[in-house]
């Protein structure tokens, strides 16, 4: 499956996972975060961007939460964050 928008750059998804992490400490949550598929090959320097950030675990509902409050947040954000949820086995 490919995501859909424009594209994002390694460093902005790095700002996201920051800013991700911020949110998650500020509620008292901690969660192990692995970038894979075109996250992680946009931080290797293989290509530029991504339009999608994968998972390989299902993604809990305050973690599900706290995307959603970093991804709907004002300015400087301009675009939502993608997160293709994938399930192990079900491609």
């Amino acid at each position: 499956m490919t995501g859909v928008g424009r594209p994002l750059a390694w460093g902005e998804i790095k700002a996201y996972l920051v800013e991700v992490g911020t949110e998650l400490e500020a509620r008292g949550l901690v969660r192990s975060l692995v970038v894979v598929g075109g996250a992680y090959v946009a931080s290797r320097g293989v290509r530029a961007s991504t339009t999608d950030v994968d998972t390989i675990d299902e993604l809990d509902a305050e973690l599900r939460a706290v995307l959603a409050t970093v991804g709907e947040a004002p300015a400087p954000r301009r675009e939502p964050i993608r997160v293709l949820t994938r399930t192990p086995g079900s491609e």
